[in-house]
Formats: structure tokens, sequence, C-alpha cells
């Protein structure tokens, strides 16, 4: 065991070593990257509500299921997930969050929702559909119309109604459908009339 002179002395040596290591490799303090993802954050909360305002507007009056919006815009975040992260990196200090906040609230609610209002702003060749009403289910807030043969059940906006608007459903037997095609070939509906 050593004594405390010759521990002394080893700190003393080991010092020694450290000082002349760092003399020959001082330490580099590594430059840290300057954040400018504030822009960027900015711009995406912009999308957001951009897109959010088109899908309301656009996706509420369109023929298709909520599945298939949800395919949309699955298939749009996808795809921004596809660009590589390095690409990013170039320019700016993005974390590997922010990367996929940038798709799931940047991407693709703004181009879902330009995806329904491109279809809106291409519609032509207005037409109506007339089907058989089965039968009406009351509910508290929304009721449904089943449709004979089940017909058109995975539409929501074509077969649910406000329950407040029961008396133009009541007793009727047939309803029929104002429906434009979309440019993107998505049926936007203009007017749903029951008829006696």
């Amino acid at each position: 065991m050593p004594t405390p002179e010759e521990r002394r002395e080893l700190r003393r040596i080991k010092r020694k070593i450290i000082q002349e290591h760092y003399r020959v490799n001082p330490p580099t303090k590594k430059k840290e990257k300057e954040d400018n993802m504030g822009a960027i954050h900015i711009l995406m909360s912009l999308s957001l509500f951009t897109g959010l305002f088109l899908l309301v507007n656009f996706a509420s009056i369109t023929v298709i299921s909520i599945e298939s919006i949800t395919k949309i815009f699955t298939g749009i975040l996808a795809t921004s997930l596809l660009i590589p992260i390095k690409w990013y990196r170039k320019v700016l200090s993005i974390s590997i969050y922010e990367f996929f906040l940038i798709g799931l609230l940047g991407y693709a609610p703004l181009f879902s929702g330009l995806f329904f209002g491109l279809n809106y702003s291409l519609r032509s060749n207005e037409h109506s559909e007339i089907y058989k009403i089965e039968k009406i289910e009351m509910s508290t807030f929304f009721s449904d119309l089943i449709l004979e043969n089940d017909t058109l059940s995975e539409y929501a906006i074509l077969t649910s109604f406000d329950s407040r608007d029961s008396s133009y459903y009541k007793g009727r037997k047939t309803i029929r459908y104002i429906l434009e095609d979309g440019g993107l070939g998505l049926k936007i509906l203009v007017d749903k009339r029951a008829i006696p």
C-alpha cells in the first residue's frame, strides 16, 4: 500500500500528464448549431389551421367515408416522412420529433385540405340521384336514414341528419340527392331532400 507521500506524488504526476496532454491537444469546443426552427414552427401552425379550415369546408360536403379521409391523410403523412431528415438538417437544426411533427401537423393537414379544395373547385356535371327510404332511426342529436338495400350507409353525409330536422324526413318515402362530380373523382353533395 502506497504511503501518503507516494499518493501525493502520483497525483502530481497524473496532473502533469493531463496538463501536457491538454497543452498538446487542447479541447475544442464544438460549436452548437443555432436553433433556426422558429419560422418553421410558425409555418407548421399556419399550415395546420389552413388545412383544418379546408378540410372542414370541403371534406364535409364531399361524398367520402371517414375511413377514406383517414387513408388520404395517412398517405400524405407517410409520403412526407419519406423525405430524408438529412436534407432538412443541411439548412435547419431539426430534431427527429420536429421532423415527425412537420409531417403530422404541417404537410398532412395542408395537402389533405388542398386535395379536397381542388376536388371542389374543379366540379362539374350536376345530376340527381333518388333512393327509397326503408326506415328512419331516430337518435338524440343525429338520426339516420336507412335506404333500400342499405345503400350509401358508409357515407354519413348522405344518410345522417340533425334530429331537429326530423319533420322534413318523417313519413317520406324517397330522398333525392343533388350531386356534382368533383375534379378529382369524388362527388360533392349540393342538396338532399326527402320527397313524398
